[in-house]
């Protein structure tokens, strides 16, 4: 497993007996430079990368995440959400095998991984997707359309607009616009997909 947060990268699951806790991360990392940067993600292979929103939203990073999930089709990867959401227990998956999880859902997913339930914690979520209008209207809210401008283009109402949003929101059970927005960048800005 390998953790990147905060631009830094934790190796965890190397050794058979795995006991390290949430609070104790901080011991074993180590800073990335850009030569470590492409070593650390390419030179091995992972069963499951976690990685933080605010590494995953520097484009190399995003560049090396897509790479890692290219060469290696079943790693598992969970982005930490910069939000508390998804809701704690249950990861939100935006792709086959990328998920989205709340912060404060690590030290659980790590003792998760540790006991080998990583599998059945990652099918307990809600899965993000959008219809093809869903997926226009997030693609223009993201490129900074105004309301007026979304529905013009899509020659549709402000009540079908609002319709669409609360439609994805339900899906991905998100409280919020911003939310689902967080979630959607990730899935197409970030990782390309």
């Amino acid at each position: 497993m390998l953790l990147v947060d905060q631009c830094r990268y934790t190796l965890l699951g190397i050794e058979k007996n795995i006991n390290y806790a949430a609070e104790r991360i901080g011991d074993n990392t180590c800073a990335l430079t850009a030569r470590d940067l492409s070593k650390v993600f390419l030179e091995k292979k992972y069963n499951l990368l976690i990685i933080s929103s605010d590494c995953l939203a520097m484009s190399n990073y995003s560049a090396m995440v897509t790479e890692v999930i290219s060469r290696n089709i079943d790693v598992n990867v969970i982005v930490l959400s910069a939000m508390n959401w998804p809701s704690a227990k249950r990861p939100l998956k935006i792709f086959k095998n990328i998920y989205l999880a709340s912060r404060v859902d690590l030290a659980l997913i790590l003792d998760c991984y540790r006991r080998a339930y990583i599998e059945k914690y990652l099918k307990a979520g809600d899965s993000f997707y959008c219809s093809t209008q869903e997926d226009k209207v997030l693609s223009m809210i993201i490129n900074q359309y105004t309301t007026n401008t979304i529905c013009q283009k899509l020659k549709i109402t402000n009540k079908t607009l609002s319709s669409h949003l609360t439609n994805v929101r339900r899906k991905a059970c998100a409280r919020s616009n911003q939310q689902i927005i967080h979630a959607y960048m990730i899935k197409r800005v970030f990782l390309n997909l």
